[in-house]
């Protein structure tokens, strides 16, 4: 069984300090399943070969998966299903069978930072569909895919992290978003190396506007440093 699972909403709780073993379990379940959950935190716990995702908050608002270790995961390590305000900080994850860290479908205000993530399956972070997140500070190694994709977001701020091994190291793909719409989103003093693409590719079919790509160290890629296609007015220094 899942060590936690909630089919009503829940408010003000804390999980901490367990150790869940996912070996022998049912195909695809969750180490840990927050539904609607509000001011909900997850500290210090570790989930092993769980057989679906390692710890998902469901539509969620306020809540907080920090210095936790999650390790060979079927699916992605740390998934956000739609979600306001959430945290996602200081984990350590490996191994895991589709995305490190995921925001699957929409949230607001998610800040993922400080994570460690190795061997994913997929993709390292992946935040497609957020607006005005955070993604700060964590190392990215060795996924097969790209190390972090924000997809299709808007004013998200990536900054001070470190890429190395992967497809492509930062991916931003606007291909969806009108002509001249507007996406804010900063690549700030990130590191990314060893890439079997480029370094940094930032993309639209429309000219979208309003990147800024400031402070990046890109070496040792095997394609491109830095890659701006179809993006319109904004600044790379």
């Amino acid at each position: 069984n899942q060590l936690f699972y909630n089919a009503a909403a829940i408010s003000d709780v804390e999980v901490s300090d367990f150790t869940y073993d996912g070996t022998g379990q049912a195909a695809n379940k969750a180490g840990m399943e927050f539904v609607l959950g509000t001011r909900v935190a997850v500290r210090r716990c570790r989930v092993i070969n769980a057989t679906g995702i390692g710890i998902k908050f469901y539509h969620s608002i306020n809540c907080t998966a920090e210095d936790n270790e999650v390790e060979s995961s079927g699916n992605s390590g740390i998934q956000i299903s739609t979600g306001t305000n959430m945290r996602v900080v200081n984990n350590r994850i490996m191994n895991a069978g589709y995305c490190g860290i995921e925001n699957a479908y929409t949230s607001t205000g998610t800040v993922v930072s400080g994570n460690a993530i190795s061997g994913a399956r997929f993709i390292g972070i992946a935040m497609a569909g957020t607006t005005s997140g955070v993604v700060a500070n964590n190392t990215v190694l060795s996924s097969t895919d790209n190390g972090i994709d924000i997809g299709t977001s808007f004013d998200m701020s990536v900054t001070g992290n470190t890429v190395n091994g992967c497809l492509t190291g930062l991916d931003m793909d606007m291909a969806a978003s009108a002509a001249g719409t507007y996406c804010g989103n900063s690549f700030v003093g990130n590191t990314v190396s060893g890439c079997t693409s480029s370094g940094i590719y930032l993309c639209s079919a429309n000219g979208v506007i309003g990147c800024t790509v400031v402070g990046n160290t890109s070496a040792s890629s095997a394609a491109h440093g830095i890659v701006l296609s179809g993006i319109g007015r904004s600044t790379v220094v």
